[in-house]
């Protein structure tokens, strides 16, 4: 069976073809993940990809923070950008 898009987008991110999505989901209700300081508040309609990386180099280039691109348990703020497409300059 071939790769599916997200993994092809990955596998290209990372350089890798050894980066599979274990889970594409929005999230069906406002929750929180994780707990304590490791804590993130999910608002319902948030979207939510979890990968498993088969590469034990490659796992260390994630845990060593050395990947691009790719961060464990990353977060984002979504900005409205500007006429030209850009956001903060």
């Amino acid at each position: 069976m071939g790769m599916t898009i997200t993994e092809k987008i990955l596998a290209r991110a990372a350089g890798k073809e050894k980066v599979r999505p274990a889970e594409s989901y929005l999230a069906p209700c406002d929750f929180t993940l994780g707990d304590g300081d490791n804590s993130y508040d999910i608002i319902k309609g948030t979207w939510l990809l979890g990968t498993r990386i088969v590469d034990d180099e490659l796992w260390k280039q994630v845990k060593a923070g050395e990947l691009g691109a790719y961060s464990i348990g990353g977060t984002a703020i979504r900005e409205e950008a500007d006429e030209q497409g850009g956001g903060d300059e």
